[in-house]
């Protein structure tokens, strides 16, 4: 199996260490796009980058290209376009001929720009071997629509696929109406890493209760202003809210040293929410916590693909409010497990919250039927087998083609 793909990417490296745990039945490759850390049973390939990420991600050029990204997002995301085909140009022949030399049976690229690009020069290398691509976050509403080389290498890799593994089925709908998936092509849904890690989730259930304050609790995962991410907005909703929620309190959570913490904490300032908002910085067993701990899960995104967190802020029991874009329903079942609202601003979101708290008390029956859903469609083990599946026929009809 060779991967290309951003290997420091946490779906990334979930979705592979399934197979790199299987060394008697899989040999994996990865070609990664960005330096990362090793993973037992798996032979890792970096490749050089176009710019050094760590120097334009830090200090005060990290903080000029947020202040770009928030100010001028058409600018930034033309930026983001021209780094993503400088590594593609950079690296083709290099692809070509690690492919070549490591002669994989599949070959399975993640996200279109700029992993998946690289995964097809790999597969010319290899004819007949089998193209998987997994699309996931905004590829299709985002990253693949900012100019003429973006788009003709997007048409490139859905042109040489054999088998698109989009995370929902609007990027199944758009990979086909916008983006001329090839007719040969078959497709089959499932979320970036495969799914939820169930038996992981349940480990982390009980325990002594965090004691919170706020009624109700509000948890954003999402906690600092971006291109797509609107959180001044959700502080001006919770100022309306607390007109007849007085006592409610949101958890913002976000990387410790954003470069928009402090933005976030002036619009605190200025709104008058000192009392009313926490922000934090939580591991992942201390956002599941949380999870378990608060009532709503909140966001505004201008756009979306499926985030993972809002499949486990079901499972968790929480009630998600979140702007109706086509990539969240399903899981999403607005008015039963969540609420969709159709515009981002204040007045919108906080009357979105107040409908949300009718759903609230039913949390126990509504767990239940959101894990239902998850183990039928959304569980990890069950669709990272159906991959295998997957991988098994396609490298058999491609012998028989042979």
């Amino acid at each position: 199996l060779l991967y290309v793909c951003d290997f420091n990417s946490i779906h990334s490296r979930t979705f592979i260490e399934h197979f790199a745990a299987r060394r008697a039945e899989y040999e994996v490759c990865v070609i990664s796009t960005r330096p990362a850390e090793p993973m037992e049973g798996v032979r890792l390939h970096p490749l050089a980058p176009a710019v050094d990420r760590k120097r334009t991600r830090a200090g005060m050029v990290g903080a000029l290209a947020y202040r770009v990204s928030l100010h001028l997002p058409g600018v930034y995301k033309r930026l983001r376009g021209w780094e993503d085909m400088q590594l593609i140009r950079g690296n083709r022949a290099r692809v070509h001929e690690l492919a070549g030399e490591l002669a994989p049976d599949v070959i399975h690229g993640f996200r279109v720009l700029p992993e998946s690009v690289l995964a097809a020069e790999a597969s010319r290398a290899c004819p007949g071997v089998p193209l998987f691509v997994s699309t996931w976050g905004q590829d299709f509403v985002a990253w693949t629509t900012i100019g003429k080389n973006v788009d003709r290498a997007t048409r490139e890799v859905m042109a040489a696929v054999d088998h698109l593994l989009p995370d929902n089925r609007r990027d199944e709908r758009l990979a086909r109406a916008e983006f001329g998936l090839s007719p040969r092509a078959t497709t089959h849904v499932m979320p970036a890493t495969g799914g939820l890690d169930v038996p992981f989730l349940r480990a982390q259930l009980g325990g002594p209760p965090l004691g919170l304050k706020g009624r109700p609790t509000l948890l954003s995962m999402r906690g600092y202003e971006n291109i797509y991410v609107k959180v001044r907005v959700l502080l001006e909703a919770l100022r309306l809210f607390l007109g007849d929620h007085p006592d409610a309190h949101l958890y913002l959570d976000g990387p410790a040293g954003h470069a928009g913490a402090g933005a976030v904490r002036r619009w605190i300032g200025e709104l008058g929410l000192e009392r009313s908002v926490t922000m934090v910085h939580l591991s992942r067993v201390e956002l599941f916590r949380h999870m378990q701990a608060c009532d709503l899960n909140v966001s505004a995104t201008t756009s979306d693909g499926l985030p993972m967190s809002l499949l486990e802020s079901l499972w968790f029991g929480q009630v998600p409010v979140v702007k109706d874009h086509e990539s969240t329903i399903p899981p999403l079942s607005p008015g039963v497990n969540g609420i969709a609202y159709p515009r981002i601003d204040p007045r919108t979101i906080a009357d979105a919250w107040r409908e949300a708290m009718r759903l609230v008390p039913a949390r126990e029956a509504r767990t239940r039927a959101n894990r239902e859903l998850i183990a039928r469609d959304y569980e990890r083990s069950g669709n990272l087998r159906r991959v295998e599946e997957m991988y098994r026929g396609a490298v058999a009809a491609a012998a028989d083609a042979a």
